[in-house]
């Protein structure tokens, strides 16, 4: 069986590290931004995170992250 990409993506986060924020324990570029493979493409964490709970990203639309 297949994992989906919501499980997948779960599974690469501390949710217990304080204060609110998602420690992300996976893949992560030169600037220590996480990093998932998404629809065919890598995808920085936090835009992933979005695309997974909210459907694309509109045009226009900057998704941000605080931790």
């Amino acid at each position: 069986m297949t994992r989906s990409d919501e499980e997948r993506f779960y599974d690469k986060i501390d949710f217990g590290h304080g204060g609110g924020c998602w420690l992300w324990l996976a893949a992560k570029d030169k600037g220590g931004y996480g990093k998932f493979w998404l629809d065919g493409k890598v995808r920085s964490s936090h835009r992933a995170a979005w695309v997974l709970a909210n459907g694309a990203i509109p045009d226009g639309l900057h998704v941000l992250h605080r931790c």
